[in-house]
């Protein structure tokens, strides 16, 4: 076996562009770790595994499943991750959805699990193939090394029922739900159970943070409530900005408007904020997501708002402007410059909702990270990325929507 696991590590780092060092070499330095990636950060697909028996293995439990590590980093650098299959006989295939989208940050990643269900293409895997391989395919803003661990096939007929959480089964089989207990994300392949239209995402860390927002229930009561995805999420100076003022964060990674949509109660609504600060949108975007289906999504919220509290202030904040990153390779920074172009029809929309109704406004957190002649984003504004603003972005974004804040009287 350990013979095995050393080819094996070897082939993926050849296949990745990467140098087999020495410590590459020996099992015992990593022996958590079944193989090594040394990512470049530009796109690519090494190959996990080539043994033609896992054609039959997959056919057999359609749901893939691997194990992920990335050393911590020093700042929050954009990574993804997904998986794909080829082999004889059928087209070459990748998970329809980034299984992983996530900066591994100051703490890492360790053993994140991504899951797929292939159960759409069991026709097309081959039974005895003369070559086989499945792929991680991943994407950064710069090199690094991945560790892949615990690659394993399950499910099988019923598939869709193992990876479903227990809030999404007949109310029949379920204990009576509690009433101070968390519902879960459902799975992300079970569109029915989320609310709304357009993209879905979730993650493991998703998951996590919703869990950290459930110990501080209680003492963000009655609070103004930032929620959205990871410019709020990421807002870590959040109190520091506002400074003696009664807010909580409720930003999720990685968030889109159906998010919002399935969590708001829990996260939000049950606090009974003295008002909401909604900062959503740009995943929709980037996911190729819709204006209608946002639109449909933004007022929904706003409708759950308001039928918990008609008085309850909402603001809506405006998609923020995004750069291409460097590393981006030429198909992905065209797809990327292609929808960020629309992000200014979809902030207009936005102030068009908060004109038409009762209690809602409409602040601009797009001009300022532009720069003064509107050519582009400020940069010093923004990490590597290019996606995700610096404390002092955040900074000058808590100056914007403090006069909105003060207008209506919430300081």
């Amino acid at each position: 076996m350990k013979n095995a696991i050393v080819m094996m590590t070897a082939a993926v780092c050849l296949a990745a562009g990467g140098n087999l060092s020495a410590e590459d070499a020996a099992p015992a330095a990593k022996p958590a770790h079944e193989l090594t990636v040394q990512a470049t950060g530009k796109w690519q697909n090494p190959v996990l595994v080539t043994d033609t028996a896992a054609a039959a293995k997959l056919k057999a439990n359609p749901v893939l499943k691997v194990d992920i590590t990335v050393p911590p980093e020093e700042s929050d650098m954009w990574f993804q991750a997904k998986l794909a299959v080829h082999g004889d006989g059928m087209t070459r295939t990748e998970s329809p959805k980034w299984l992983l989208d996530r900066a591994p940050g100051t703490t890492g990643l360790d053993k994140v699990t991504m899951s797929w269900d292939t159960s759409s293409l069991t026709s097309q895997l081959p039974g005895s193939p003369t070559w086989f391989k499945i792929e991680l395919v991943t994407q950064g803003d710069h090199a690094r090394t991945i560790y892949v661990d615990n690659i394993r096939y399950e499910g099988g007929a019923g598939a869709a029922a193992v990876e479903k959480p227990k809030a999404a089964q007949p109310a029949a089989d379920q204990p009576k739900k509690e009433v101070n207990s968390l519902t879960p994300y459902p799975s992300q392949g079970d569109t029915a159970a989320w609310p709304g239209k357009g993209p879905i995402k979730t993650g493991d860390w998703m998951a996590g943070e919703r869990k950290a927002f459930w110990g501080r229930r209680e003492t963000d009561q009655g609070k103004i409530v930032f929620v959205g995805d990871s410019i709020i999420g990421g807002w870590k100076k959040l109190q520091e900005d506002f400074p003696g003022k009664p807010v909580a964060n409720r930003g999720v990674g990685g968030d889109v408007t159906r998010g919002i949509l399935f969590r708001l109660q829990q996260d939000v609504l049950d606090l009974h904020p003295k008002a909401i600060v909604l900062e959503i949108g740009g995943n929709d975007n980037s996911a190729d997501g819709k204006l209608p289906d946002f639109l449909f999504n933004i007022n929904a919220i706003i409708d759950l708002a308001q039928k918990a509290n008609p008085d309850l202030p909402v603001i809506l904040c405006g998609v923020t402007p995004k750069g291409i990153p460097a590393s981006a390779n030429p198909g992905l920074a065209s797809y990327l410059k292609k929808v960020y172009a629309e992000i200014p029809a979809w902030n207009a929309a936005l102030a068009k909702i908060a004109s038409t109704r009762k209690n809602v406004y409409y602040v601009d957190f797009y001009t300022p990270l532009l720069l003064p002649d509107g050519s582009g984003i400020d940069t010093t504004l923004f990490n590597k990325d290019q996606v995700h603003p610096t404390d002092q972005a955040h900074t000058k974004l808590a100056g914007v929507i403090s006069k909105t804040l003060a207008d209506l009287k919430l300081f």
